[in-house]
């Protein structure tokens, strides 16, 4: 399926098979982080809000946090 960054206007190119609702995609072209979101039977992409940002951020940190543990 083909999509369009909200912010730059590039199309994306998903595979539906591999790909799934809530699931981050970064933009080849400008870059944002954007969720994968459906309404109805329509597929959208939508930038991830700040806070968002912030929270995988610090689940990142966590991770790896827990990984150098090991």
């Amino acid at each position: 399926m083909e999509l369009e960054c909200p912010e730059c206007g590039a199309i994306i190119e998903l595979d539906e098979d591999e790909t799934e609702i809530g699931q981050e995609i970064e933009c080849p072209e400008c870059g944002t982080i954007l969720i994968l979101r459906k309404r109805g039977k329509k597929f959208f992409l939508e930038p991830l809000e700040e806070e968002e940002l912030e929270e995988a951020d610090e689940d990142e940190d966590e991770t790896e946090a827990e990984e150098e543990d090991y």
